[in-house]
């Protein structure tokens, strides 16, 4: 059963080289349309388990919006800059990561301004970092020795809740939507 999957996806694959239009036997949808209409529907699947909170689905969600590998083709920064800071008030620590990033300059997203501000930056570092995130560890030290103390004092007081900080949602909303 491998071997014939295995040929049918070689086959397929060669038809898309050579130009020729394939139909899926079942549906008499081209098999390239069939691709796309997977994505799309994969998208769909996420965003339902994204708006149930789930953190991980809400990741995943912002990636497929995200930046030049949007999913399709579709990219949308401000829908990824949502989702991104969707997981990361839900506590996804790769999501409040990307967030610090976009924060400090680490990271941008074109068409989307983002504020830099090295205590907020800061301040999603830490949340990250509790999580034991690597490169968010990394980064937090950098910052500590940027940051004078009174600085990296005042920003503690605040890091009891996550989904207190700001993470430049504001600025991406789609209408009608809440972060509540």
């Amino acid at each position: 059963m491998k071997y014939a999957a295995l040929v049918l996806c070689i086959f397929l694959m060669s038809c898309a080289v050579a130009g020729v239009q394939v139909l899926n036997p079942y549906t008499s949808i081209p098999a390239a349309a069939l691709g796309v209409y997977e994505q799309t529907q994969k998208r769909e699947r996420l965003e339902k388990y994204a708006i149930a909170g789930d953190v991980y689905a809400q990741h995943k969600l912002a990636e497929s919006y995200c930046c030049s590998h949007g999913l399709d083709g579709a990219v949308d920064n401000k829908k990824s800059l949502y989702w991104y800071c969707k997981a990361a008030k839900g506590g996804l620590a790769k999501a409040q990561q990307f967030v610090a990033d976009l924060h400090s300059g680490a990271a941008e997203l074109e068409g989307v301004s983002v504020p830099q501000d090295e205590g907020v930056a800061y301040m999603w570092y830490v949340f990250a970092s509790r999580k034991l995130n690597s490169p968010a560890l990394e980064r937090k030290k950098f910052l500590e020795q940027a940051l004078e103390k009174k600085q990296i004092s005042f920003v503690n007081r605040f890091l009891t809740n996550a989904s207190d900080v700001p993470c430049g949602m504001e600025l991406a909303t789609p209408e009608g939507a809440s972060f509540e």
